[in-house]
């Protein structure tokens, strides 16, 4: 886990935590999350589902911010092998999240909020539609199909995707 605030402005000190457990098992980041309650940055790991359930141990649900470089990722491993261009549309799509970001790079949270609710959230409700009608003309078990499916989770229902404190890609604390 890391933390760095300092590119928003923060004042807390950086800090990164790192946590051994013998796999990748979800009831190991739930057990090292006891207590927390908070907003957690993750990739698509579907092991971290159980933390976001109401039966979770050791705290309230966490609310999810996925990382728009993992969806990213996957579409870009497509496009640089079949040269898909629905792969190269959800590209553009997602350039358009990152360049928001450098937009509003070191203004402060209530500025970075207001200005993801008003710019990125549209973008982020239109990439939902294009892509749900992508993976209805796709079967789910092609290439593509699978990398539109982890390039949905950042906008799953409970997905967080305008948060304040949190860059879409969450290259700020790697």
């Amino acid at each position: 886990m890391a933390r760095d605030d300092r590119p928003w402005g923060g004042d807390d000190p950086p800090g990164v935590v790192y946590f051994y457990a013998p796999g990748r098992a979800g009831e190991n980041a739930e057990t090292f999350l006891t207590g927390f309650d908070g907003i957690l940055q993750i990739d698509g790991y579907t092991g971290y589902n159980r933390l976001t359930k109401p039966t979770r141990k050791g705290g309230a649900p966490i609310g999810v911010a996925h990382c728009w470089a993992h969806a990213r990722r996957k579409l870009k491993e497509v496009f640089d092998r079949d040269g898909s261009e629905i792969a190269a549309e959800g590209l553009r799509r997602i350039a358009e999240f990152h360049a928001v970001e450098a937009d509003i790079r070191g203004v402060s949270p209530g500025q970075r909020l207001s200005s993801r609710q008003a710019r990125t959230a549209p973008l982020v409700a239109a990439f939902g539609d294009w892509l749900q009608a992508q993976r209805r003309k796709i079967s789910s078990k092609s290439r593509l199909g699978e990398k539109l499916t982890v390039a949905r989770q950042p906008i799953c229902p409970g997905a967080t995707t305008t948060l304040a404190g949190l860059e879409a890609d969450g290259v700020g604390v790697v």
